[in-house]
């Protein structure tokens, strides 16, 4: 845990882009994985909305590489960067984009 972490940063510890790099290169292969045998090799169409949803939680990830290495920009005076608004926002969205059958 870091000692002194950044005064302007939304989060209480520092994050790790290296860790956050590695997980989201991880998230994005498992996801085109998920895409080929789901779409393209099984021809479940019904399965689209995992992938969709997936492909948003993957691009929420590339924010957070992105509001990782920003940490002092761009900071509004209640300390949430924009950066960490959209990557709230895209995990939300893709989480909704589940059919409600399949929550059942």
């Amino acid at each position: 845990m870091a000692s002194n972490p950044p005064s302007a940063a939304p989060w209480l510890y520092k994050p790790s882009t290296t860790l956050a790099i590695v997980a989201t290169i991880l998230f994005g292969c498992l996801t085109a994985a998920q895409f080929y045998l789901s779409v393209l090799k099984y021809r479940s169409w019904y399965f689209i909305w995992v992938f969709i949803g997936a492909l948003l939680e993957t691009i929420g990830y590339l924010v957070r590489i992105i509001s990782t290495r920003n940490l002092s920009e761009s900071v509004r005076p209640d300390p949430i960067s924009p950066g960490f608004e959209m990557d709230a926002n895209i995990d939300s969205v893709a989480r909704a984009h589940m059919p409600s059958r399949a929550l059942s």
